[in-house]
């Protein structure tokens, strides 16, 4: 396994701003080897940022102003307290490590999806719907005291929805009735680390809104994005691959780790498709003091 990448803490009373170009940091449980990671085009990390450094003189880290300098590599200039680690020779950032889920958790809707709901008043022609729309799963409207199964179309790349996606409901829908529509949604993509990602517990759900047994295949795809970037030695490699297989999963003892757990992660997301084809009933309708099932 790799060691723990070099970091010392920051040693700057009063921390820095967002545009601060000298950073102050404590060396002492640096060592010679260390240090010398610090030289002029080195990239440190302080938090999510990223900055280049144009010189170290001990103790003193100096850059130039974003995004040449703070903010380095398309990460966003921020204020950072004192005592927060900086880290130098670090494999991989936090900002690559957001990233890797963030992608992951967008490309997970190519195969599964969360279940949405979305109530609206029909109208003779289309109606605005939610951009994360991707298919109708139930699609209902109220006829006086009934509740009748109707058809309906999604346009996508529709010039006429502020969210570029529209409804349009089938001829013997009558126009002004309520309908509410269950669909597939796709998620959100994180920008934060303090996002939630799973459903919380008797709230609404965020627009990520994860459900707990898909956070492995998140955790999986994205490790095995940044592990494709690096080789691991074959010690690694090999507790992985064993780890699998006393699981049941059929992977060869000489897999590379990335390809290992990148084969993980789509079995997980086979079993969480065919789980959610099984579980595809729409939710009740409240109606009155009367709640409808389906």
């Amino acid at each position: 396994m790799d060691e723990q990448p070099a970091r010392a803490p920051m040693n700057d009373p009063g921390g820095i701003s967002d545009s601060d170009l000298t950073i102050v940091i404590d060396p002492a449980i640096l060592s010679t080897e260390e240090e010398n990671l610090l030289g002029e085009g080195a990239v440190i990390e302080i938090e999510n940022e990223q900055i280049l450094v144009t010189d170290y003189t001990q103790p003193t880290i100096t850059t130039i102003a974003a995004p040449n300098g703070r903010g380095y590599n398309g990460t966003t200039p921020a204020a950072h307290a004192d005592g927060t680690p900086v880290y130098f020779s670090r494999y991989p950032s936090r900002q690559m490590v957001l990233d890797s889920l963030s992608d992951a958790i967008v490309l997970l809707s190519a195969d599964l999806y969360r279940v949405d709901t979305y109530e609206f008043t029909t109208q003779p022609g289309p109606v605005q719907i939610p951009d994360d729309v991707k298919a109708p799963l139930h699609f209902r409207y109220q006829d006086g005291d009934r509740w009748e199964v109707g058809s309906i179309e999604i346009l996508d790349n529709f010039p006429h929805s502020a969210t570029g996606v529209a409804a349009q409901c089938s001829w013997e829908v009558p126009p002004g009735a309520r309908a509410v529509l269950t669909y597939k949604a796709s998620f959100a993509r994180p920008t934060l680390e303090t996002t939630e990602l799973t459903i919380p517990i008797d709230e609404e759900p965020t627009s990520v809104a994860l459900l707990p047994e898909y956070l492995p295949i998140i955790m999986a795809r994205a490790v095995s994005a940044l592990a494709l970037r690096r080789d691991f030695d074959s010690t690694t490699v090999e507790f992985v691959t064993e780890a699998l297989e006393i699981q049941g999963f059929p992977v060869g003892s000489g897999e590379r780790v990335a390809r290992a757990i990148e084969r993980y992660g789509l079995l997980l997301t086979d079993r969480a498709k065919r789980e959610q084809k099984l579980s595809n009933k729409p939710p009740p309708i409240q109606h009155r003091p009367v709640v409808y099932r389906w």
